[in-house]
């Protein structure tokens, strides 16, 4: 059976709320293709993206687990220079991406509608699958939302949404869309504070929607 979804846990610590105008970038992703990124965010660089690399992959072998090399990430504006308003806030968009195999998965053109009946036991595989990673962990599911099929750029893709808690942290709203791409499969990952939605929510929204892979493979 070929691999329809693959799961990362990523383990931050947050803040609160600031708010701005947002205006939005459409921003180049190498090998990939483009997205729309809101002004109110930055790519992790610098000193911060080491602390935060080792922060994360400290966490995924805890659960087995690897950090994707292809990884991606974009956060609110202010923590790559450590600022307080920046690190008051907890907000990402991840894009990573898993190369594989030729025919490792379906093409981008190809992955269809499943029947809800399929789409339960695969939901129902992957909540397991993942509360059974974080057994003996001090990051829980607080409520798992659920495997969805949407259409993104006129393509369909998977959808996984679950809140998850960190210790007694706020919290936090996590969707991940799995393109599947032939020989490689890409997850556009968003997540923020249950709290911050309606901050947060509309512009994730327009995010993934505006997500255009480009490289499209045979």
């Amino acid at each position: 059976m070929r691999k329809l979804l693959s799961f990362v846990v990523i383990l931050f610590l947050g803040g609160s709320v600031y708010a701005q105008d947002v205006t939005y970038e459409q921003v180049e992703l190498p090998s990939i293709g483009t997205i729309l990124i809101p002004s109110t965010m930055e790519l992790q660089k610098g000193k911060y993206e080491e602390f935060s690399k080792k922060f994360v992959e400290a966490g995924t072998r805890m659960l087995g687990e690897e950090v994707s090399e292809n990884r991606i990430v974009f956060q609110p504006k202010g923590i790559n220079d450590f600022t307080e308003d920046g690190l008051a806030m907890y907000a990402r968009i991840i894009i990573e991406t898993d190369i594989s195999g030729p025919g490792d998965y379906f093409k981008l053109k190809d992955v269809e509608d499943l029947p809800e009946s399929e789409l339960a036991e695969i939901s129902s595989l992957a909540e397991n699958e993942m509360r059974d990673m974080l057994y003996d962990t001090n990051l829980k599911i607080v409520e798992w939302l659920g495997v969805s099929m949407v259409k993104i750029k006129g393509y369909t893709i998977f959808k996984m949404s679950y809140i998850r808690q960190l210790g007694q942290n706020p919290l936090v709203k996590v969707h991940t869309y799995i393109f599947q791409n032939y020989d490689r499969q890409h997850r556009l990952i968003v997540s923020y504070r249950v709290k911050d939605s309606e901050l947060w929510e509309s512009s994730f929204n327009k995010v993934a929607n505006s997500f255009q892979i480009t490289n499209i493979r045979q």
